[in-house]
């Protein structure tokens, strides 16, 4: 598991990062419970093979409405929609390439507000400094 969100209700899901399979989602089965060991739900496949470098997740966040999901990428984001069971369907048009941000190793990402998303990323080789963006986010809910 690389990245993990919460949808309103305490519904917590989990996303493995694809370095050697699929892209896959998992949920943990409600109610939360303290504790005791859970086993999770994998309840979808998020990509047909094993990304490609640039293409294994990183983080993960849910919009505050839980109208919205972001899955990052060190290459992108990748918008959903969550449906009842959290299953996630790409939102068409919803991917922004992260390049242009020139990051040493993107790594994180969350949701401000309904508009607004945080990204940072890691120091990288060489001495190079890790950074923080905001984003704005006009896909509507």
């Amino acid at each position: 598991v690389e990245a993990l969100y919460i949808l309103p209700g305490e519904r917590l899901f989990f996303v493995t990062k694809g370095r050697q399979d699929p892209v896959e989602l998992y949920r943990y089965p409600p109610p939360l419970r303290e504790g005791e060991p859970v086993e999770l739900e994998r309840i979808q496949q998020l990509t047909r093979s094993r990304p490609l470098l640039g293409g294994l997740v990183t983080g993960a966040a849910a919009r505050p409405d839980g109208s919205l999901v972001v899955v990052r990428t060190y290459e992108e984001l990748r918008f959903y929609r969550p449906d009842r069971e959290g299953r996630l369907t790409p939102v068409p048009g919803g991917r922004t390439s992260l390049t242009p941000l020139r990051e040493p190793q993107g790594e994180a990402v969350a949701f401000v507000d309904d508009r607004t998303l945080v990204l940072t990323s890691e120091a990288g080789p060489g001495g190079s400094r890790g950074g923080m963006w905001t984003v704005r986010c006009d896909l509507e809910g």
